[in-house]
């Protein structure tokens, strides 16, 4: 178990202490995974806009996912036969919002069977994991919809951006403290609260931002999760005997990271939701040929949603913050990460 007041200075060999300060790169949609980067990633990501977190093709591209039973009930619930008491109530109704949302995907098949064994782990489980997150699910999924009624005052009281964040406060409340939220972009550099590791960065912006916003937002996420992709290198080291001040060699380069070590940074507004996957790589620079360390920010998804907010891009967006939430299970347990 590490500590993550640890990963700021670490000693050196001479009894000094260095920080690891690789440079960001950042790619747009439709980028090539990189050399170094994680098998899972190169799986997941590889056709970026067309993969899991298909946006302009959220039909055919909505993976399957693994539900219960109950919730896959596929006969018409007439709200006379539903008995007059909350539990059933609920259950009613999330029936009615499951198959609303599968009627949007591919030959109806987004709810799959209830087994998780059939799954990769990184497909997210629907109320069915053994932990106590199905009840911040199936709130955050209440919570994301609404009347699409096309009056344009109920749209302003509803604005997409504050159904999505309310979303995500409800799904990634348990996870605390490894997501953090920040209300808009400021001048200063955004960082992560004191005792945080943020596996995911979430970012709220301005309806109308322009293409250099968005990229200045994507730098200050990026700037908020250095300290946490600067943990997984030191994991990385760690877990192969390395020191920190180890100069890095091409036998190094082909060494494979944790297929997991790879963290999102989520920018949405009024107009959008877009999501960037952030990872380590070594990289031989051109200009010295020698090996480092260099930081990876990465487009994934990127959807343009209006208000109301039509079925479509929720599906898109809850798809999106299922399979976040799923890698966050996974890597803080892979991390075990005192505070």
């Amino acid at each position: 178990m590490s500590n993550i007041e640890d990963i700021w200075f670490v000693s050196t060999t001479d009894g000094q202490y260095k920080t690891i300060t690789p440079t960001w790169e950042f790619q747009s949609l439709g980028w090539s995974t990189s050399e170094g980067a994680s098998q899972l990633l190169d799986e997941y990501f590889s056709y970026a806009s067309s993969g899991f977190f298909a946006s302009k093709t959220i039909k055919s591209n909505a993976a399957v996912i693994p539900v219960l039973r109950h919730f896959r009930q596929e006969d018409d619930v007439d709200a006379q036969h539903i008995k007059e008491n909350a539990t059933q109530l609920r259950l009613g109704r999330l029936r009615i919002i499951m198959g609303f949302l599968n009627q949007h995907t591919s030959e109806k098949s987004w709810l799959g069977a209830e087994s998780p064994e059939e799954y990769s782990e990184h497909i997210p489980r629907l109320f069915v994991r053994d932990d106590a997150t199905a009840e911040d699910q199936i709130s955050g999924l209440l919570s994301l919809v609404y009347s699409g009624a096309p009056s344009q005052q109920l749209a302003r009281e509803l604005a997409s951006e504050r159904l999505v964040g309310e979303m995500i406060r409800k799904i990634f409340g348990p996870h605390c403290p490894y997501w953090t939220s920040v209300p808009q972009l400021v001048d200063s550099d955004m960082t992560a609260r004191h005792g945080c590791l943020p596996l995911v960065f979430f970012l709220l912006g301005d309806p109308d931002m322009s293409g250099d916003a968005v990229m200045t937002a994507r730098q200050r996420m990026a700037g908020a999760l250095h300290r946490t992709l600067t943990f997984l290198v030191l994991e990385h080291h760690k877990g192969q005997g390395w020191r920190l001040d180890r100069e890095l060699t091409e036998s190094d380069y082909s060494v494979q990271l944790n297929e997991s070590f790879f963290v999102f940074s989520v920018l949405y507004s009024r107009q959008f939701f877009r999501v960037d996957v952030n990872f380590p790589v070594i990289h031989k620079s051109a200009s010295t040929q020698r090996y480092e360390w260099r930081f990876i920010n990465a487009a994934v998804m990127e959807r343009k949603c209006k208000a109301p907010l039509d079925a479509d891009s929720r599906l898109a967006v809850l798809q999106a913050l299922l399979f976040i939430e799923q890698h966050i299970c996974l890597l803080k347990e892979e991390l075990r990460v005192a505070m």
